[in-house]
């Protein structure tokens, strides 16, 4: 299902390329490239960011919780 979606989208965004380097200018295709890919590692920046820091937090409470049995019940 999932990968069904991914290639459909990519086959709609190849043929959307196609005509849109028909249609703009050189420099203006260029610049909305450029424009995805900023926008695609910045989306993948922000999702990177917030797993690492529920994982982050996830594991800063197990430690809180492991050294809280090691304390308090040797």
């Amino acid at each position: 299902g999932v990968m069904f979606v991914l290639q459909l989208g990519a086959a709609c965004g190849t043929l959307l390329l196609g005509v849109l380097l028909d249609k703009l200018s050189p420099l203006l295709m260029s610049l909305l490239i450029y424009c995805g890919m900023l926008a695609s590692l910045l989306a993948l920046g922000c999702v990177t960011f917030l797993l690492l820091d529920r994982a982050l937090e996830r594991l800063t409470a197990l430690w809180r919780r492991t050294l809280r049995r090691r304390l308090f019940h040797p």
